[in-house]
């Protein structure tokens, strides 16, 4: 639970966030397929789906790399399909190991900065826009 005055307060928040200069890796598994979980999947897009729990980490001020997502993990396999699954998930273990030490090359998601907004808090006209969840008014 993120109690106010905890772990933020109104003047440390975003780019001012208790937790600035720190990174967070959001690592999950999805019973789908890549395409399932894409943007025009049948699962609906994963980065959609993670961007709330992004979006609190980047509320906190952190900044966030692009998520670390295996596809494929369910537990209704039997003989060879749990075997196999097995051992994708032993080989994703093992390489947790070159993923952080690969972090400081990963993508961090862009979010806006604070100054992308105006005194009312919305997104001004001439800023980009990261996410369907802030966006410009049409």
């Amino acid at each position: 639970m993120l109690v106010h005055g905890a772990l933020h307060s109104i003047e440390e928040r975003f780019d001012t966030g208790r937790f600035r200069g720190k990174r967070a890796l959001i690592c999950v598994t999805t019973g789908a397929t890549a395409t399932e979980s894409g943007a025009d999947g049948k699962e609906g897009d994963i980065d959609l789906l993670l961007w709330p729990t992004a979006y609190t980490l980047r509320y906190l001020g952190f900044d966030i790399y692009q998520h670390a997502v295996l596809h494929g993990v369910h537990g209704y396999f039997t003989g060879d399909e749990k075997a196999a699954l097995e051992r994708r998930l032993t080989d994703a273990l093992t390489a947790q190991h070159d993923l952080i030490a690969d972090l400081p090359d990963r993508s961090l998601i862009p979010f806006n900065a604070d100054d992308d907004f105006d005194q009312t808090c919305r997104l001004r006209a001439d800023r980009p826009s990261y996410s369907p969840f802030i966006r410009h008014k049409t």
